[in-house]
């Protein structure tokens, strides 16, 4: 899936209803709880995830960089508990607005953050297929308690 630039685009993928869900959250300071917030249980032979705590890569990533004129992400940035997070949420050589806490997600595929830059990060008990953060610039604290991961995670050059 292509990246997301504009609140049209957005329309566009025909957002569910926990996107929505996660929308809203963005846009009004809130932190935005899926299921009952814990890690949701890996899809069993290939089943998909399910649909009341799926999230997009692609519109997480849209709400991560500040969203666009039209929809901002507030300045708390975003908050997700409980997310099965569907593709790959690249985010190489950007800048997150605000601080990234995905709290007790499912991530689908490795996630990308070479060279970026973000306020705050926190995967405390997420579930990763891998990390490439090479050169990841965090000007805060970084929160990983809890996390497992199934491919390898790098943090190499990183600077906390």
């Amino acid at each position: 899936m292509a990246h997301i630039r504009t609140y049209k685009e957005l329309e566009e993928i025909e957002p569910a209803e926990a996107e929505w869900k996660l929308i809203h959250a963005c846009k009004h300071r809130d932190v935005c709880v899926l299921g009952d917030g814990e890690l949701p249980p890996a899809p069993e032979d290939g089943a998909a995830p399910d649909p009341e705590r799926e999230i997009r890569a692609a519109l997480l990533r849209y709400l991560l960089l500040g969203g666009c004129k039209t929809f901002q992400t507030d300045d708390v940035g975003v908050w997700l508990a409980g997310a099965h997070i569907t593709g790959t949420l690249d985010l190489d050589f950007t800048t997150v607005r605000g601080p990234m806490r995905l709290l007790s997600c499912r991530f689908e595929q490795r996630l990308y953050m070479e060279q970026t830059f973000v306020a705050q990060f926190g995967l405390d008990g997420s579930h990763l297929n891998g990390l490439r953060a090479q050169g990841l610039n965090c000007k805060g604290s970084v929160y990983l308690r809890n996390v497992s991961s199934t491919g390898t995670v790098d943090v190499n050059s990183a600077e906390i």
